[in-house]
């Protein structure tokens, strides 16, 4: 079994960690053989997740564990999984769809942010708050469940120098677990000092993730005294007289050991050409980023360029069609204003001047009837003639907007793209 418990204090940057049992999965070496082989060109990480039921899709942080941290005692599973290619993505969409074809994981971010600025709040917190969401379980195998103690109050308190919580004066030297405080030398030996807190589970800074003596796996009364510097494994006495793998090897004392592989993890350079390589590749990224940036503000000036053009054009059109239709109602309502003034106001004059002026009563009424409305017309029909598209050319890439799933997915997938639309479109509002 692996060293599990390493891994664990690696992740979650801890000295304090331990391990309290690890039971293996029932997986053949077949099933294991068989998973590597089905994926040995795809990309596999080494990781931990919590149980889930198995129609749900699997998550793990990108970096670190899935554990509350307000508890001490924890359960995961110990896990392969291969990730694959993936694809960013929402929360909603990667829990609700299969993967597009061409990918096999999607990463999410655990914060609700628009997706063209992701890269920029990263650069701001420096906080890799994202997660692989895995939707096929068969890309995952379970090693092992693991139980493990990690207490984050005393992980805080075993590296910061903080002072004692009783007496607010000196330093803190040691975290009681029963009092969860830190005490400094002089009220841990008042607080410690008769037999009833003495039962007490107290961990000393200076000691903790320091083993000066450390036990045999295999002969556990018995410490470690020697290293195989070809094989890079501890031995025991015990060890050197019952097992002869390795006779003939350079062997060192223990204390040797620990000075000499602590002088390598200074002198080695292998994990400096690894950020290396992954800074010239995120340099590459940027600058990538930055190109279609500049190509995306191009296309939409080119955009909002014909926008204004045509509803230029359509403005033009429809105050045209206005100028004609206005000038049509206003003559009608004049009509209608001279008809009617033309029957009430004689009805109002006196009866003498219906005698001066019947004439000319009935040439105005004569003249007004001889007035003529122009045809309203059909007006032409305005449309929208051709139409604008936005394409990537010369490329393989997928997106989930343009594959192709089975029927069930795309119904899902539809409903899932509708709501998000509905989500930002509110969001915007």
């Amino acid at each position: 079994m692996e060293d599990i418990e390493y891994k664990l204090r690696f992740l979650l940057n801890s000295m304090t960690l331990t391990v309290d049992k690890v039971q293996p999965v029932d997986t053949t070496q077949m099933n294991h053989l068989q998973f590597l082989k089905k994926y040995k060109n795809q990309k596999i990480i080494h990781a931990f997740i919590n149980q889930t039921p198995s129609d749900t899709p699997i998550s793990t942080p990108l970096f670190g564990i899935p554990i509350n941290t307000d508890n001490t005692s924890h359960k995961l599973l110990y896990c392969k999984i291969a990730v694959g290619t993936s694809l960013f993505t929402s929360s909603e969409y990667a829990m609700n769809c299969k993967t597009p074809n061409g990918y096999d994981s999607f990463i999410i971010s655990n914060n609700h942010e628009v997706i063209e600025s992701v890269i920029n709040t990263y650069k701001k917190s420096n906080s890799l708050s994202y997660t692989y969401i895995i939707p096929d379980i068969s890309r995952v195998l379970i090693i092992a469940e693991v139980e493990f103690t990690y207490d984050k109050k005393l992980e805080h308190k075993s590296k910061n120098n903080d002072y004692c919580e009783y007496c607010n004066n000196k330093p803190a030297i040691s975290f009681c677990i029963a009092e969860r405080a830190a005490f400094c030398n002089d009220c841990d030996k008042y607080f410690h000092g008769n037999t009833f807190t003495q039962r007490h589970s107290v961990y000393y800074f200076k000691q903790v993730g320091n083993k000066r003596f450390l036990h045999c796996k295999y002969h556990t009364t018995v410490v470690i005294d020697y290293y195989c510097m070809e094989c890079n494994v501890p031995l025991c006495v015990q060890c050197m007289i019952s097992n002869t793998l390795h006779n003939n090897h350079r062997m060192v004392s223990y204390i040797e050991a620990c000075d000499d592989l602590k002088s390598k993890v200074f002198e080695c350079k292998d994990m400096d050409m690894v950020i290396k390589r992954a800074e010239s590749s995120i340099i590459q990224i940027e600058n990538e980023i930055s190109g279609f940036e500049s190509e995306i503000n191009s296309i939409k000036d080119k955009l909002q360029y014909e926008y204004d053009t045509s509803m230029s054009m359509l403005n033009d059109l429809v105050k045209r069609r206005y100028q004609m239709i206005n000038a049509k109602y206003f003559e009608c309502k004049y009509l209608m204003e001279m008809a009617d003034r033309a029957v009430k106001y004689p009805q109002e004059v006196d009866p003498s001047v219906l005698v001066e002026k019947w004439q000319c009563i009935q040439d105005m009424n004569r003249s007004i009837s001889e007035i003529t409305l122009g045809d309203i017309g059909k007006y032409s029909k305005i449309i929208v003639k051709g139409g604008l598209s936005v394409e990537m050319v010369n490329s393989c890439d997928v997106s989930p907007c343009n594959v192709s799933t089975v029927n069930e997915d795309d119904l899902i997938r539809k409903r899932t793209e509708m709501l998000l639309r509905v989500s930002q479109f509110k969001t915007n509002e």
